[in-house]
């Protein structure tokens, strides 16, 4: 029950014009080729060249295949932004620090190309960072997860109880 969703559904989706052209921007830079709508992945493995796959084996560590060295599954975006942290190590703790890997990222070896074949090479300015962070945040979120709504309710954990 996200804004995206409703926007798919031609309803009214309550998204801002930075979101909008947030979500016309993860189009345009390939966002979604791994990140494929309605779910916001495609379940495969790539390496983003985050670290050198000498020190972040990945999927290798399942495999054995050297092929697989620092590969790790796409993440959904749904909900993205309730994270505390970002990427598979968890080293950015805002969601623009994740966005803005993707432009200002080192280009380390054996980093795989998108599915299209294309290579990781987003020339994209500050006004897009900024508008696709938008979109992540409003577009994607759900409010029944945000606000634990049922059928994301929890129950309550006692260090999380203030009446004990």
């Amino acid at each position: 029950q996200t804004a995206w969703d409703r926007l798919q559904a031609g309803e009214e989706h309550g998204l801002s014009e930075s979101a909008l052209r947030g979500w016309r921007d993860f189009q345009a830079f390939q966002c979604a080729s791994c990140h494929e709508p309605p779910l916001f992945t495609n379940n495969d493995f790539f390496n983003i060249g985050l670290r050198l796959a000498e020190f972040d084996q990945g999927r290798m560590n399942i495999t054995g295949d050297p092929e697989d060295a620092g590969e790790m599954k796409v993440p959904s975006l749904r909900n993205v932004a309730l994270r505390p942290r970002f990427m598979h190590t968890g080293q950015f703790n805002y969601l623009g620090a994740a966005v803005g890997f993707y432009t200002t990222g080192a280009a380390l070896e054996h980093r795989d190309n998108l599915p299209n074949g294309s290579v990781y090479s987003f020339n994209m300015g500050v006004r897009s960072e900024i508008d696709i962070v938008a979109f992540l945040e409003e577009g994607l979120t759900d409010p029944r997860v945000r606000d634990e709504i049922f059928p994301f309710d929890r129950p309550k954990l006692h260090s999380e109880r203030s009446d004990d």
